[in-house]
């Protein structure tokens, strides 16, 4: 299988992208231009096997830019991903009782690109996306000096995953699982 770009050569600008089979050069770019107007020579087709880490980066959700060299497009470009910050999560327990009585304190950092520490400047509010035994969630955390920490209590018995997907405008460090049990 193959991560390919489309990019059209007029304005340098990405038309279309994905996974899919080798494929005939011409005759994929003859159908780029059929949907998007103009001819095949308006249109250059980036493609490397998607098991490259620039392929796999894309299939992870990071954000890229096509990189063009004169009318051809010779690369992928992570550089606003790689400015991200990171959000490192840590819990103080990783089971507790489904009781509703018992809790765990999720604690939350914002750490600098380069991971070089803790993002003392942060003040905000970040939207935190979690599973529970109760089903998809989002708890709101307030960050004062980089830092911000929420108490959760369970009711039902199961697995908490935090985060359970990327947050947009930043890379995750990790995840806390934390079991609630009857």
């Amino acid at each position: 299988m193959l991560f390919y770009i489309v990019g059209k050569i007029s304005n340098k600008s990405t038309i279309e992208s994905g996974i899919r089979s080798p494929f005939d050069l011409t005759a994929f770019r003859t159908s780029v231009a059929t949907n998007y107007g103009g001819v095949y020579t308006d249109y250059f087709v980036y493609s490397v096997d998607e098991a490259t880490a620039d392929a796999v980066r894309v299939k992870n959700g990071d954000d890229w830019t096509a990189v063009w060299t004169g009318n051809a497009i010779t690369g992928v470009s992570f550089s606003t991903e790689d400015a991200k910050k990171w959000l490192d999560f840590s819990t103080d327990r990783v089971s507790l009782m489904a009781d509703g009585k018992e809790s765990a304190l999720i604690k939350v950092s914002v750490l600098t690109a380069n991971k070089s520490g803790t993002d003392t400047s942060f003040v905000g509010t970040i939207d935190i996306p979690m599973s529970t035994p109760e089903g998809q969630k989002t708890i709101q955390f307030r960050f004062i000096g980089g830092r911000a920490s929420r108490s959760i209590k369970a009711v039902k018995s199961g697995i908490w995953l935090i985060p359970s997907q990327k947050v947009s405008v930043y890379r995750n460090n990790n995840s806390v699982t934390i079991n609630s049990i009857e």
